[in-house]
This record gives structure tokens, sequence and C-alpha cells, in this order.
């Protein structure tokens, strides 16, 4: 069984490395790929996307991000006809309950509040072995 494809962006190093340690502690196996801006991310995607290798499982993407919002990578992976079907989880530590219903609406799997201790990384980590169910989706 191939490992969970996770790709996440957020602009904080310690969160990327937190949540990272947390699917090691939850003994998950998955490939863990944290990017801390949207170029750096599309980068990665487009190459996976032009080689036809596997698609991420599972995108989390931070909503504060600077440049390049949580909202607009939303838009812009749903705009790719092979990354539609990418399960996408937006964080952030403030949620506004229309901003959470217009990200839902967009297509977003799941929107959270960024953990604020390590035990609710460990929380998320193992919250996010629902999407395992995902992974044997084919490359595009």
């Amino acid at each position: 069984m191939q490992p969970l494809h996770i790709v996440m962006i957020d602009d904080n190093q310690g969160d990327l490395q937190l949540l990272e340690e947390a699917f090691t502690d939850c003994r998950m196996t998955v490939s863990f790929h944290g990017f801390l801006n949207y170029h750096q991310a599309k980068d990665h995607l487009d190459r996976l996307h032009a080689s036809q290798a596997r698609l991420p499982d599972l995108v989390i993407i931070d909503l504060s991000l600077p440049v390049v919002s949580g909202e607009m990578i939303v838009a812009a992976i749903r705009s790719v006809e092979a990354m539609r079907t990418i399960p996408l989880i937006v964080m952030s530590g403030l949620i506004r309950e229309a901003i959470a219903e217009r990200l839902l609406s967009s297509g977003v799997s799941r929107v959270v509040l960024k953990p604020k201790s390590y035990e609710e990384y460990l929380t998320l980590a193992a919250s996010l072995q629902d999407f395992s169910a995902t992974r044997e989706r084919p490359a595009i």
C-alpha cells in the first residue's frame, strides 16, 4: 500500500514540521511535502501533473498566506481538471462562518481551526486517516 501523499502550504515552517511529526507519532505512512508559499507548491503540483505522476491524496492550505491567499489557492487548484477531485482542507487561526461556508461551497472538504498545541496536531493528523480511501485514485 502506498503512503498517503499530502501537500501542505503554510508560511510557518513550525506548523509544517509539527504536522509532519504528528503523522510520524500517529504511525501513519505519509509522503509529506510542505511548502512555505503557493508558488513552491504550484511548481511541485505542476511537475506531478506534467509527468503524469501520482497527484496528492490531500492538500492542506493555510487560509492566511501572504501574496496568494488560501482562497485563491483553492480556486487555482480547482481550475485544473486533473486536480478537481483532490480533497482540500483549509485551516486558519480564525475562521469566520461566512468564509467557511464560501470555502465549503467552492469544493473544500473541510475547514478547521489551526492547532494551538501538539496534542491538537496529533488529533488533526489522526483525523486525516479518513482521506486514505482516496489514495488509490489513478494519476491523471
